[in-house]
């Protein structure tokens, strides 16, 4: 996938998403079918312009597989503006990062064993 990409087109579902989060680890916004794991893996452009997204937007979705639908859906990509950026597509794509569910998971597993061993009856 080129760094220089306007955007990925990805019009498939998928159960994890892992092709819209390369193109997001390479800087590159992504126009994707709304379901399966695209859902968890990109953060969509509001829908209504006065709506805040709670994390920098990194794509766009389509809900229906047409022409018409993926059109709409790359016709508000381009009216997005610089609402898009590589920074936040990368920075988004750090979120799955195998160092980070190392560390995530260990701190959890260690939590919750010591929450297991100190209500242990002994």
């Amino acid at each position: 996938m080129g760094r220089n990409a306007r955007a990925f087109v990805f019009a498939a579902e998928e159960d994890f998403g892992i092709a819209p989060l390369e193109a997001q680890a390479c800087g590159t916004p992504v126009i994707a079918f709304g379901k399966g794991g695209a859902l968890e893996t990109i953060v969509p452009l509001p829908e209504a312009a006065c709506a805040a997204p709670s994390a920098a937007p990194t794509g766009v979705f389509f809900y229906e597989l047409s022409v018409a639908a993926i059109t709409a859906a790359m016709e508000r990509f381009e009216g997005a503006g610089a609402a898009i950026t590589s920074e936040a597509c990368r920075e988004n794509a750090l979120r799955f990062a195998p160092e980070r569910f190392r560390t995530e998971f260990t701190t959890f597993v260690e939590r919750e064993w010591a929450a297991f061993r100190g209500g242990k009856q002994g």
